[in-house]
Parts: structure tokens; C-alpha cells; sequence
């Protein structure tokens, strides 16, 4: 039985003002990632035109953000540590000047890119329904109501806050989606896979 999604045809059509040449290549290279052990684990764009990085620096507990041009200079970065070995962060639009952002296992903060300055919250300490050994492993933004959606890892819950971290509600997602790799937010919809 084929099932048609419609709504889908809308974010076929998103443009982002350039197109992509299919026999051209161009690679930024950033420097500094490669050479002190970074990995990056996620990618969104700020207003300004700057990308923001977010990933591992595993040799050292560390996870990081960082603010790049197109050219892959470094405008900002912040490292944090952590007391656990595997610390995967993953990152969201939030406004232009800001980022949402998780980090396993239970971190939620939102990052700016003006000062480098970064709030966060242990997601336990805010929202009783998080397991205590709960990972936080990817996340996405509803803009128009300036939510954050985070998903849990090997879980169909996703739990929203508000763009001052504050816990709201758990969604449940159906099913069919036991454990998403990913998800978005468009048009009041959210997509999982």
C-alpha cells in the first residue's frame, strides 16, 4: 500500500539562496578542527550567514562549539568539560543570534554567538519524567512557539522546553518510531526518522 505525504512537498521546495553545482566541489577547511582531536558530531546556520559546529573532543571529556565563517575561520568557540567519557553535542537553530543545544547524557543549553556565552541545565533536574540514565541525542526547534524538542536516545519520547529552558510537556511519538536518528519542525509538524 503507497502512502502519499503532501506536506512533504514543502520542504522539497525550501531554498537557502545559492544553488549547489553537481560536478563542483569546495570543502572548508577549518582550522583548528582537525588538528587538536575535534570531531564533529552537528551542523546549523546563525542569521548572520556563520555556521555553528558542535561535536567531541573525546581524548580530553570535552565537548565544544564553534562559530565559523564561510571560509572556515573560527569566529567563536567554547569548550566544555564533562565527568563522562562520551559526550556527543548535538545543535539547533534558535534565532540568529542564538543556538539551542544537547548534550549527552542530559544537557540542554542554548549557546550566543555575540559573546560566546552559554546557559545550561541538566535535563533531570528540570523535567522528573527523564530517566536517570537517559541520553539526549538529537533535538530541533518549533520557532514559532520557541520551543526546543529534544529526543532521547533508543526512545520515542521527545521532551520540550521553552527557549529559557524551562521543561513544558513530553511528546510520544507513534510506534512505527522506536528509536529516531533524527527529527525536524515545520509547519506545526514534527518529522522523525
Amino acid at each position: 500500500m503507497r502512502k502519499e505525504f503532501p506536506e512533504l512537498d514543502k520542504l522539497s521546495r525550501i531554498g537557502v539562496g545559492f544553488e549547489i553545482e553537481e560536478d563542483k566541489k569546495s570543502p572548508v577547511n577549518i582550522e583548528g578542527i582537525k588538528t587538536d582531536g575535534r570531531t564533529i558530531i552537528d551542523i546549523t546556520g546563525v542569521g548572520n550567514g556563520s555556521i555553528v559546529l558542535t561535536g567531541s573532543i573525546l581524548a580530553n571529556c570535552q565537548s565544544h562549539i564553534a562559530v565559523i565563517n564561510m571560509n572556515g575561520k573560527i569566529l567563536g568557540r567554547k569548550e566544555l568539560k564533562h565527568t563522562r567519557r562520551w559526550v556527543y553535542r548535538y545543535c539547533a537553530y534558535l534565532s540568529e543570534l542564538k543556538i539551542a543545544t544537547v548534550c549527552w547524557y542530559d544537557e540542554i543549553g542554548i549557546f550566543d554567538i555575540r559573546d560566546n556565552s552559554y546557559i545550561k541545565k541538566n535535563i533531570s533536574d528540570v523535567s522528573s519524567s527523564w530517566p536517570s540514565k537517559g541520553m539526549a541525542c538529537h533535538l530541533t526547534t518549533d520557532l514559532v512557539n520557541n520551543h526546543i524538542l529534544v529526543g532521547r536516545y533508543n526512545s520515542g519520547d521527545v521532551y520540550v522546553f521553552d527557549d529559557q529552558l524551562n521543561y513544558h510537556h513530553t511528546l510520544i511519538l507513534p510506534d512505527m518510531i522506536k528509536c529516531p536518528s533524527d527529527m525536524a519542525f515545520s509547519d506545526g509538524k514534527l518529522l522523525s526518522s
